[in-house]
Order: structure tokens, then C-alpha cells, then sequence
């Protein structure tokens, strides 16, 4: 007897601390979210036990009454829209089928984004144009050849001695460009052909040409044709089959399209012609960052940050990354939409002087690297641009807010190149373009004065600024890379730059551009990427 009477004690034990609150409240179909931008969020949560017969919602203090009914999944949100970046806390409790009333369950807490578009006080900024510098065709000729009877294209061809120097590892690189598909072969090697699917003749093609050389006599043919059936032209600037090229070697020797070669005729250098003055010369060197100080007065209660970039962004405060975010925003088509977060920093804020800086990636948004999906040729590409609002609110009710415009300066970014294919390179050996010491470069926000970059981002992206849907990314694990046991060689799977001695490995060659490294084949300091 006093055994069964243990047990049901034990039983009883238990029974009463099942849970007696309903428990996993969501926003969203998210946890605690932070950047809601729904004007009437869904609400969720799970059940204690049993049925639910009715529920009451109390949102920031305020009850709404009992409401009967068995839906706690995707509740229609019972009150006013919340305001853009407002704080929100609600709670939730319920009734069984036999009138029971649960305990309240404990607080779930959500922070909404920008709820309008006029709430968006950040203006689109990007790189000036003097951090832009354009590709320099120098005396190539646009060459021009008319299609022959029952033909499907022309063929341009040259040919070069190549000694096989390349000083301090340089590469010899090709740029090139044609008014239609266009198919290059080195000594009758394919090294370019047109893409798959889509096809923007304004953007030139910049590659290295060196595994295709061979010492002594080589032999370069571009043939203009029509493209493939299936791919569709998003800008073909005229009827005309024209070729054009600029071939740089490590030794400073310079090969361009002329009446040297074979095959047409020139007529008319880059802009010298109506197709050539269409095309698409910018070609930076590095990816562009800006900054903003900003001075943060006594009893700050609330600091919300919302940011976005088409491509990718980090945003860092006072040297220091914000939030675990990486490879954000996440990619859509930007010609809909472009997806933003939202961070709260009013911890990291304390009353005084403060810098807030954007560094940022090209990403899907400004890709240059030849892919399957022909995302270089997608029409909404255009360089990096950046939209961002840090919001100030005190114990006072007053409000700063601190957002891009024309007063961000445009800062050296320790990311010499990115790419979402090809890897980035990150160090401070490109000694290239402006002095960013001595020269104040403002982010460019108006096309009236010249001293800003360009674009109002007139280039912005054309879909609408929502906030992110999904969970982040985030680093889950790293890892040390393994260098090999005779000193750097071909065929490296990984990229590792050394900022003591800017010892640089690229992942698109898989070779050694400078083998500048300590005694042990090592760089000193490496990141990878």
C-alpha cells in the first residue's frame, strides 16, 4: 500500500508540473524577431495540453479580451500597426474545452522594421567615380567585317610571339568585347564562348590569358556571330559583327585590335563609334566601404539600425562587426526586391564620439566572373550601393537619426577584390587608385554635383527595400589552411593573403602572383575567406 501509494504521489508529482502556459510564442513564424515590417504580424504559439477553447492577447500592457476559437497559428494581429522600429511585447493565455484558464505565458518580444517606405530616411549612396576608374582601351580599333552570303559570323585574327616572361609573376590579360556573341580561341584553344541563356554585349569580358600561351608564335581568333537560339539578347547595340581587344603583357608590352589584323576593317576607336559609346568601361579595383562619425548624447535608451546592400555588406561599429550576419542580404531579383536587416545597438552605444562604417561585396548584384546562370549579364547590374538609417531615441523622447547621404565619406576598404565565384582578396598591397590619406572622397548621392560619385544612386536597384525573410547566415566553423611542404606552388585550394608581406593566391588561376613569404613558405598573418 505505501508502495502504490508513492507511485501515485509520484504521478501526481508530475502531472503538476506539466506545463500550465502556453509556451513557443512566434512572430512571424519566428522567435523573437527583430525586423518585422508586416503591418499586421501572425502569431503563434503551442499549446500546454489538450485543446484550446478561447485565448486573450495582451500586446505592450493592453488586453483584448477573450476571443474564442481554436486557431494559435497564424493569429490575426488584434492591434494598431506597429510604428516603424518599434518595440513590441505581448503575451498570451488560454481556455480548455472545460473553461480552465491557463497561467500567462511568459513574454515574446518582437522589433518591427521599416514599416513604410517614406520611414526610409537612408538615401542610396556608392563609390565616387574618381575610386572607379574606367578601363582603358587605348588604340584599339573597333573591328568591323560584313557577313558573307549563307554565313553565320566573321573571323578577326592576330598573331604574337610570347617569350614566356612574366615579371614578379604577372599575368598577361585580355579584355575584349563585340556588338554580338562572340567566340575566342588561342591557338585553337577555347578560351571564351557566349553564354547560355542571356547576352549584354555593353559589358566588355577581363581575363587572364596566360594558360593558353605557349612560348614562341600564338594565334588569336575571335569569331562575332549570331548567339546560340536560346539566348536572349538584353542589349546588342547594333546590327554590325565588331570586334574589340586590348592584349596587356607582364613586360608592359601592349597588343590592341588594328589594321594589323586579318579579317575586317578598323572603324573607330572604343567611343569612337555610335555601339562603342554604349559600352560599359568601369572596372574598380577594390570593393568600395564609407563611414560616418557621429557623436551620441547622454541617456540614449534605444539605437536600431537597419541596412542594406545590394551585393553583400558588413557593417562595423566603432572597428567592430555588427551582428553574426554574413553573405547578407540573401539574393533575390533585384529589379523586385532588396532585403534588409535590422540590428539593435543601443548596448553597444555609450554616450560620446562613434564611427559607423559599410563595407561592401558585390555579390550576385555586380558579378563579374563567367557562370552558368549568366548572372554577369543580368540587367539589373550596376556597382555596389548601399542604404542604411541608425536610429537614436533618449529618455527625453527626442530622435537622431544617422543615415546615408552625401556627408558619408568614402573610406579605403581593406577588400581589394571580391567576387562571388571567384573569391576575394583582402590585404594591403593594391597601392592603386586614389589616396583615400590625403583626399576627402564623399559617397555619391546627388548627379548635380560633380564632387559626388555616380548615380542619385541613379542606378539604384529598381525593386523595393523589404525586410529579410529567412534566418541568417552565419559561420558555424573554421578552419586553418594547409600550405604545402616545399613553399607555395600551382594548384592551391584556397585563398590566403599576408598582410605583413602581401603574399598573394588566387583561387581563379591557382597560381602564385607574389611568392613574397616568410622563411617558413607561410604568410606571417592570413585570412581566408
Amino acid at each position: 500500500m505505501r508502495i502504490s501509494g508513492l507511485v501515485a504521489a509520484l504521478v501526481l508529482g508530475v502531472c503538476s508540473a506539466a506545463p500550465v502556459r502556453p509556451f513557443g510564442l512566434t512572430t512571424e513564424w519566428r522567435e523573437n524577431p527583430v525586423g518585422i515590417d508586416a503591418p499586421r504580424p501572425r502569431l503563434g504559439w503551442k499549446l500546454p495540453s489538450g485543446r484550446q477553447a478561447a485565448y486573450e492577447l495582451e500586446i505592450d500592457g493592453v488586453a483584448f479580451g477573450k476571443t474564442v476559437g481554436e486557431a494559435h497559428v497564424n493569429v490575426p494581429w488584434p492591434a494598431p500597426p506597429p510604428a516603424s522600429s518599434q518595440r513590441v511585447a505581448w503575451r498570451v493565455r488560454t481556455w480548455n474545452e472545460r473553461g480552465e484558464v491557463t497561467d500567462w505565458s511568459r513574454p515574446a518580444t518582437f522589433v518591427a522594421g521599416v514599416m513604410r517606405p517614406e520611414d526610409w530616411k537612408g538615401r542610396w549612396i556608392g563609390p565616387a567615380a574618381c575610386t572607379q576608374p574606367d578601363f582603358d582601351f587605348g588604340d584599339a580599333q573597333w573591328l568591323c567585317a560584313d557577313l558573307p552570303p549563307g554565313g553565320t559570323g566573321v573571323t578577326f585574327r592576330t598573331a604574337f610571339t610570347w617569350d614566356g616572361a612574366r615579371p614578379n609573376g604577372r599575368p598577361v590579360r585580355l579584355a575584349h568585347a563585340a556588338t554580338r556573341a562572340h567566340v575566342v580561341r588561342v591557338n585553337g584553344k577555347l578560351f571564351h564562348r557566349p553564354p547560355e541563356e542571356f547576352l549584354d554585349c555593353r559589358y566588355p569580358y577581363f581575363r587572364d590569358l596566360t594558360p593558353f600561351l605557349v612560348t614562341g608564335t600564338n594565334v588569336l581568333e575571335a569569331t562575332v556571330m549570331e548567339g546560340p537560339g536560346n539566348v536572349r539578347l538584353l542589349a546588342s547595340p547594333t546590327n554590325a559583327y565588331a570586334f574589340l581587344a586590348r592584349l596587356d603583357f607582364a613586360d608592359g608590352r601592349v597588343l590592341v585590335t588594328d589594321g594589323a589584323w586579318t579579317g575586317g576593317r578598323p572603324v573607330g576607336t572604343v567611343r569612337g563609334t555610335a555601339f562603342g559609346r554604349t559600352l560599359v568601361l568601369r572596372r574598380e579595383n577594390a570593393s568600395p566601404a564609407f563611414e560616418k562619425m557621429f557623436r551620441v548624447k547622454p541617456g540614449l535608451v534605444r539605437a536600431t539600425l537597419h541596412v542594406t546592400a545590394p551585393g553583400f555588406y558588413e557593417a562595423q561599429l566603432d572597428g567592430r562587426k555588427v551582428g553574426a550576419k554574413v553573405l547578407d542580404p540573401a539574393p533575390t531579383d533585384y529589379t523586385k526586391r532588396v532585403l534588409y536587416s535590422t540590428y539593435l545597438l543601443e548596448g553597444e552605444l555609450p554616450a560620446g564620439d562613434h564611427v559607423l562604417r559599410l563595407l561592401l561585396g558585390h555579390g550576385w548584384y555586380d558579378m563579374r566572373s563567367l557562370a552558368v546562370w549568366n548572372f554577369r549579364e543580368a540587367p539589373w547590374r550596376d556597382a555596389p550601393c548601399a542604404r542604411a538609417q541608425l536610429e537614436l531615441d533618449y529618455a527625453d523622447g527626442a530622435r537622431e537619426v544617422v543615415a546615408t547621404d552625401g556627408t558619408w565619406r568614402q573610406v579605403k576598404s581593406p577588400v581589394v577584390y571580391d567576387d562571388i565565384r571567384e573569391g576575394e582578396l583582402y590585404g594591403e598591397w593594391e597601392r592603386r587608385g586614389p589616396d583615400f590619406a590625403v583626399r576627402e572622397i564623399r559617397a555619391y548621392i546627388d548627379p548635380e554635383r560633380p564632387f559626388f560619385l555616380a548615380g542619385d544612386w541613379n542606378d539604384v536597384p529598381a525593386g523595393a527595400t523589404v525586410r529579410a525573410l529567412r534566418g541568417p547566415f552565419a559561420v558555424l566553423s573554421g578552419f586553418a589552411p594547409t600550405f604545402p611542404a616545399n613553399g607555395p606552388a600551382r594548384c592551391l585550394d584556397y585563398i590566403a593573403v599576408s598582410r605583413r608581406h602581401r603574399a598573394r593566391f588566387e583561387t581563379v588561376t591557382h597560381e602564385v602572383l607574389d611568392e613574397s613569404v616568410a622563411s617558413d613558405h607561410r604568410p606571417v598573418v592570413v585570412r581566408v575567406r
